[in-house]
């Protein structure tokens, strides 16, 4: 039963952890979004994103180089596709942090 109850803790911390994440990356993504040069900047990386992803498909490349450019190419989609939080989405994030350290703290009391 107790390592039932370890496995169950475990669990748990861990969809804390990822919840806890997801609010962080959410208050970065404001940051960013919110920053004077933010636009500019992500008009920017969509220009190079159209030329690197014709480049990738008009240019034999090697496997290094291949592997470099579809790595690039995957760092410009997650730049220019930042998105935040609605308030209903964290307000739900919130609410289930909430729910699931009473959730911990009930099964950590079970270990006691």
């Amino acid at each position: 039963m107790s390592n039932d109850i370890e496995t169950a803790l475990l669990n748990i911390e861990s969809r804390l952890r990822d919840m806890i994440a997801e609010k962080a990356m959410h208050d970065a993504a404001v940051s960013l979004v919110t920053n004077k040069g933010w636009e500019e900047l992500q008009e920017r990386m969509k220009t190079i994103l159209k030329g690197e992803t014709e480049r990738l498909i008009h240019t034999k490349l090697d496997q290094y180089k291949l592997g470099l450019l579809q790595g690039f190419i995957k760092a410009l989609r997650l730049f220019t596709n930042v998105r935040t939080l609605s308030a209903d989405e964290l307000a739900d994030l919130d609410q289930n942090v909430r729910l699931t350290e009473q959730d911990l703290d009930k099964t950590r009391r079970l270990l006691d």
